[in-house]
């Protein structure tokens, strides 16, 4: 942890690292990921990691919606089948 009590780069990376590693596992490994430019993503350890594992980066504008337009398609689907799950009565 840094001094100002937020965590620093590279223990959010190395985090994410560890998610990354059992995500890859149970569903293979992407061809690409997109991200909105975050530092825990872009970060020379994390990049490291998926050139390591052949994953291109896809770097996207988080203030230009337009141009972030997978994530929005992403958010709007897990929505829907949220919603979905609590109308069958299957949400946990």
């Amino acid at each position: 942890m840094a001094r100002s009590g937020a965590p620093s780069s590279d223990t959010t990376s190395a985090r994410l690292i560890t998610v990354f590693r059992r995500f890859f596992k149970r569903f293979g490994i992407p061809e690409e990921l997109s991200c909105d430019g975050g530092t825990n993503l872009t970060s020379q350890e994390s990049r490291g990691f998926l050139d390591t594992w052949r994953v291109r980066l896809r770097v996207s504008s988080a203030h230009y919606l337009q141009s972030n337009g997978r994530a929005e398609a992403a958010v709007k689907c897990c929505h829907e089948g949220c919603y979905a799950a609590t109308l069958a009565g299957t949400a946990p």
